[in-house]
């Protein structure tokens, strides 16, 4: 990774801000190493040699994944991109590019229905108001959270759960823990997820689905999660990353340049 070498403070701060978001601290060799002999997982560190989970900032993080709530990428792009232009700082402003800061609680506590429906967020304004009024109270404290187990933390994130939270089920709990609070034992799961388990991994979430087809409940997410943690071990979260990715690709392709998805070829 490329490294400031100025002497400036300034741009040591930034260089270390680069290297925490992308976990380069993250010894893969010795993560890798605890993973069981699995085939299709093995497989999958192969085709995607390298990848690491990125450490965002967790209010950011639970916000925007608050917003990914029943929405594909494009609309989930949108949808955070018009909360920063409206809510956000301008701190770049080019002859093509305005890039704005993600608001903070106190400006999304104090939107309107209407400023929020304006972004499209559509029934998410809801969740995305009340977390931000419960942050700025100091109700929900994300920095204390981070300092919690896995499960306490998780806890306190649900809203099935907890009253300082509402939107907040089981994946996006598991998304906010792994991607921004360093809980790498999470193992979100998705749609693609849940077919990558269907798939191979089925054996060991039989005795959970007897009728041998896998539909998920907050309560079936849960029971499959701890099973998966515990199959996959501590760094579970890893381990699905690289799942995703692999699960994901062979069923589809992703368009970068439009951000749409179009079906693989046979």
């Amino acid at each position: 990774m490329a490294s400031f070498r100025l002497g400036n403070q300034k741009y040591k701060e930034i260089d270390e801000s680069i290297r925490r978001y992308f976990s380069e601290g993250d010894d893969l060799n010795r993560i890798i190493s605890t993973f069981p002999k699995d085939p299709y997982l093995q497989s999958a560190l192969n085709e995607y040699s390298g990848l690491r989970l990125l450490t965002q900032d967790p209010w950011e993080c639970l916000i925007s994944f608050v917003c990914s709530i029943n929405s594909n990428i494009p609309s989930i792009k949108l949808k955070i991109e018009n909360l920063c232009r409206r809510f956000g700082r301008e701190i770049l402003n080019g002859e093509s590019n305005h890039i704005f800061t993600f608001p903070d609680a106190r400006s999304l506590a104090r939107a309107s229905k209407q400023q929020l429906l304006a972004c499209k967020l559509g029934f998410r304004w809801r969740y995305v108001k009340f977390i931000a009024k419960k942050v700025e109270s100091g109700e929900l404290n994300l920095t204390n959270i981070q300092k919690l187990s896995y499960e306490a933390a998780r806890s306190e994130l649900m809203s099935e759960i907890s009253e300082k939270t509402q939107g907040v089920g089981p994946k996006v709990a598991d998304c906010v823990l792994l991607f921004s609070m360093r809980k790498l034992e999470a193992f979100p799961m998705d749609v693609w997820m849940m077919r990558c388990i269907s798939n191979n991994y089925f054996e060991q979430v039989r005795d959970l689905f007897p009728s041998g087809k896998i539909q998920m409940s907050a309560s079936k997410y849960l029971a499959v999660s701890a099973i998966m943690r515990h199959y996959f071990g501590k760094y579970a979260g890893y381990a699905q990353q690289y799942l995703y990715m692999k699960s994901r690709n062979e069923g589809r392709l992703f368009d970068v340049k439009s951000g749409l998805e179009r079906k693989s070829k046979p």
